[in-house]
């Protein structure tokens, strides 16, 4: 997937993320993302892996009680 971001100023970024398919969740999710953000004079890059992803579980109790 791929984004180009317009941003107020003269600012332009691109985001590229590739997803993969966590066989322990089953279901996609973002393995690595690539940003290129430029402002005209200069260029600012950044990539970010991710990876470990796991499932938890949250508890949760709810009661509802009449109001007076």
């Amino acid at each position: 997937m791929q984004a180009t971001v317009d941003t107020l100023s003269r600012v332009k970024c691109e985001v590229d993320v590739i997803f993969q398919k966590a066989l322990q969740l089953d279901f996609w999710v973002p393995a690595r993302m690539n940003e290129r953000c430029f402002d005209g004079a200069f260029l600012q890059q950044g990539e970010v892996t991710y990876d470990h992803y796991r499932k938890f579980k949250v508890d949760r109790r709810e009661s509802l009680e009449p109001i007076p």
